[in-house]
């Protein structure tokens, strides 16, 4: 029959009155009422209430001349059956013992409040009881719970809610009462900035702005390079032009020719053999942006011998490097010497009444930094200018060249550079 009570009595049920149509039900402390237990022979549920009357200690009970009798340790009382239906239902009031927001007291006065970004509630309940029948409460939190929850916890506690709109609601009552009227407490979760949308689309927007950035400065990137590229090329086809000018071609030719006149086959012979090479090695030089020093030192000294040879030992030369460099693994920009050390010769050394001597000193400045030294002993730069403007303006092209070509590997390669 229990198991149709429409509340469930968890109290050891002490006596058991059956006057028909009525069972009463005795505890401890209280007596309950069901009307009709028959139904449930038809599966109907059952009607159980309590009766709001409680007694120190109920002995027994007894129903008679349609009365009710309970023997207490109170004494004896009687209850018209009449008059039990009339018997009020003492509810519950409930009420807030605390609230706490973010671990700090609330107003308990304000039924409101409004929070922004991380938050803890909670909240301590208790109520006000007439009698000593157990109060259960009913809580619900409208827009987070979906249902009421029902028990003896008077203590309840919210975490990071959501930005919106919420009321907390508790209701109380004893067992097979009615449900109090609920007290209410009204929450505000407003979001922060990076919680509300317009956050979102402006991180959206600014991670858009940011990619397009990124990718516009990688082409600029890529075009700027391909310029440095180009330049670069540019200016490597002229410094090989520089090195291949009509001069030393014409004049080398004119030398070759000399010996042949002069019948003197093995000089011929051998000055066009070194004209060849330094020909190819030049040639194999605009294929490299870099070219390392032991390949670099061949071809000067290719150079200066053929010029040597022409010029009929007019002056010495020497290559000097420091042991420190290791030649074979130490590189440097291509066709960026010979056009000095022609300078050298041509502005400097031809114009000398005694022996001329040209010097190119490879010195290593520390672990990444690399000196080179062309340096001779000709009239100087002022008084080349004196003899030829259109000498004096290979020269000042040959070390704009080179100038400009080192600072666009400079650039291209963030290194510092300098002539």
């Amino acid at each position: 029959l229990s198991s149709y009570f429409t509340y469930a009595l968890n109290a050891q049920v002490q006596r058991i009155i059956y006057d028909e149509p009525t069972l009463y039900v005795s505890t401890i402390r209280n007596i309950y009422k069901c009307d009709n237990p028959l139904d449930i022979l038809e599966n109907k549920p059952i009607q159980f209430k309590l009766i709001d009357v409680n007694f120190k200690e109920i002995r027994d009970i007894l129903v008679n001349n349609d009365s009710l009798y309970i023997a207490s340790s109170d004494g004896l009382t009687i209850i018209p059956e009449e008059m039990i239906d009339k018997i009020r239902d003492q509810i519950p009031i409930p009420y807030f013992n605390s609230i706490q927001i973010n671990d700090q007291e609330a107003d308990l006065t304000n039924p409101e409040i409004t929070l922004t970004g991380n938050n803890k509630i909670k909240f301590t309940f208790d109520a006000i009881n007439y009698s000593s029948t157990p109060v259960l409460f009913s809580f619900r939190m409208e827009g987070f719970d979906k249902s009421w929850t029902s028990g003896t916890t008077r203590e309840i506690v919210y975490s990071n809610l959501s930005p919106g709109n919420y009321t907390f609601s508790v209701r109380a009552n004893k067992p097979a009462s009615p449900l109090s009227e609920p007290i209410e407490y009204n929450i505000t979760i407003k979001a922060t900035f990076w919680q509300h949308p317009l956050f979102y689309v402006l991180l959206s927007l600014l991670f858009t702005g940011l990619i397009a950035l990124i990718i516009i400065r990688r082409k600029n990137i890529q075009i700027k390079r391909r310029e440095l590229d180009h330049q670069m090329t540019t200016l490597e086809q002229k410094a090989l032009q520089s090195m291949m000018n009509p001069h030393f071609i014409f004049n080398s030719l004119g030398s070759i020719q000399n010996y042949i006149l002069k019948k003197n086959a093995s000089k011929a012979g051998l000055y066009l053999s070194q004209f060849a090479r330094l020909i190819r090695q030049n040639l194999n030089a605009i294929k490299a942006t870099m070219i390392n020093l032991d390949e670099e030192a061949d071809r000067l000294k290719n150079y200066l011998d053929l010029e040597k040879m022409r010029l009929t030992n007019k002056f010495e030369y020497s290559i000097t490097m420091d042991e420190s460099i290791e030649a074979s693994e130490t590189f440097i920009p291509s066709m960026m010497i010979q056009p000095l050390v022609e300078n050298a010769l041509w502005h400097g050394i031809t114009r000398l009444k005694e022996k001329g001597m040209v010097s190119v000193y490879f010195q290593k400045e520390d672990e990444h930094a690399l000196k080179i030294i062309v340096e001779d002993n000709g009239i100087g730069l002022k008084k080349s200018a004196l003899y030829s403007t259109n000498s004096q303006d290979h020269l000042g092209l040959t070390l704009d060249l080179n100038r400009k070509r080192l600072e666009l590997l400079g650039e291209k390669f963030n290194i510092k550079t300098r002539i």
